[in-house]
């Protein structure tokens, strides 16, 4: 009788103690600063870079057509 109290114990504590430390695994993780960090400055700075390379294809097309008036 002892035996079969000693492992149904044991199996309990077992059970108890993979529960605990299995449960911080499935804490949620706070991803509010990343999206944040995506959604705004990643945005702007690609926007800046955007506007800055089709600016330079402007100048350089201009720069082409105003070589080409003149020397043309």
């Amino acid at each position: 009788m002892f035996k079969s109290m000693k492992r149904g114990l044991l199996a309990a504590s077992v059970a108890v103690l993979s529960a605990v430390a299995v449960a911080p695994a499935h804490a949620a993780i706070d991803t509010t600063a990343v999206e944040t960090y995506i959604g705004t400055d990643i945005t702007t700075a690609l926007t800046a870079i955007g506007i800055a390379v089709i600016s330079l294809a402007a100048l350089s097309m201009g720069f082409k057509w105003i070589k080409g008036m003149l020397f043309g």
